[in-house]
């Protein structure tokens, strides 16, 4: 079994470790040692203790997941690891999950229960497909992108860099979602989304165009 740490303490993060005990269920695979946190106010969580912040994963040799919804935050949390640790980034899939022969998944990556990834998809690195949620065949999805609960990308949607979509979002065929845009819950998506744009409604409409480079501030 492989030495493994989750970096982030919060549902995310709880969800992240229950994928990891049904994965252990099927298989014994990885041997869980703790959670990672900056800013933890407790000891333990979900039963497993909380080992100290990420800079506890210097020098060391074990894998690790960044089990943080924030896209932006996953980043800057990827970065801060890449610059001096030894750690290897897990891929994680929950044993529902339906994945496709054809299917590329890049490290990093959380599967959640119930995800079905089709035909000829790419996920790149760090993605998050949260639980239920459907990517149909051909679609691309970027480093850092999040899918929440219960989403739908149909036949060839690409998203770009850190595209983030709430819970519930339909992507209609073909759209493509530029670099660090938001797509509110429940919207569905007809129109292309620019980069930085954040967009809700049946069909989307732009609330608020933020500015290049916004998810490297703070």
């Amino acid at each position: 079994m492989k030495d493994l740490v989750i970096l982030g303490a919060g549902g995310h993060a709880r969800e992240i470790h229950q994928c990891i005990l049904a994965i252990n269920h099927l298989s014994p695979t990885w041997n869980f040692l703790g959670f990672l946190d900056d800013y933890a106010l407790q000891t333990e969580v979900a039963g497993c203790p909380i080992l100290g912040p990420s800079n506890w994963l210097q020098g060391r040799d074990c894998s690790v997941v960044v089990a943080v919804g924030s896209p932006a935050l996953r980043r800057s949390l990827v970065a801060g690891i890449q610059a001096g640790a030894l750690v290897k980034f897990a891929t994680l899939i929950h044993p529902s999950a339906q994945i496709g022969s054809s299917v590329s998944i890049g490290p990093g990556c959380m599967i959640s229960a119930g995800a079905v990834l089709t035909a000829d998809v790419v996920l790149g690195q760090h993605v998050i497909v949260n639980t239920g949620s459907v990517v149909s065949h051909d679609s691309r999805v970027g480093d850092f992108c999040t899918i929440a609960p219960m989403s739908c990308l149909c036949g060839g949607v690409s998203m770009a860099e850190g595209a983030e979509l709430g819970a519930g979002v339909t992507i209609t065929p073909g759209i493509a979602l530029g670099e660090w845009s938001v797509v509110g819950a429940g919207t569905t998506v007809i129109h292309n989304v620019s980069p930085n744009e954040i967009v809700v409604g049946a069909p989307n409409r732009v609330i608020k165009k933020q500015d290049a480079g916004w998810h490297e501030k703070g």
